[in-house]
């Protein structure tokens, strides 16, 4: 039998860690967190994740900031990020979007695209 992978997913909005944890539970660990700060003190603190689904926009620390710090941490971890954000942003994050290789994932996204894009993402070594 497989393993099962651990997804992170931060995003400040309650309905949407709860959606996407309804989506994955059935096949994975599924962890939500609404501060993107506790995050990043659980990876500092040793926590690993098969993938992370950040918002952008979060008070505190935005997805982007959440991502460098990350990255200092724990490269493999910040290139298993995935953004999940409103389809409009401003302007100065869509030119850094463009400069990352993180996958950007627009919402809202449906259930079963969420369900396939993390199937799929998880599949790869």
């Amino acid at each position: 039998m497989a393993r099962r992978r651990t997804v992170l997913v931060v995003d400040d909005e309650v309905e949407i860690c709860r959606m996407v944890e309804r989506v994955l539970k059935r096949d994975h660990d599924v962890t939500t967190l609404t501060d993107p700060v506790e995050a990043l003190e659980r990876i500092r603190a040793g926590a690993r994740f098969d993938l992370i689904i950040s918002d952008v926009m979060m008070p505190r620390l935005t997805g982007v900031a959440l991502l460098g710090q990350i990255a200092e941490l724990d490269g493999a971890q910040a290139a298993r990020l995935v953004f999940l954000t409103a389809s409009v942003l401003p302007v100065d994050f869509e030119s850094t979007f463009r400069s990352l290789p993180n996958t950007v994932l627009r919402k809202p996204i449906s259930i079963h695209s969420l369900r396939d894009f993390v199937r799929d993402r998880l599949l790869e070594p």
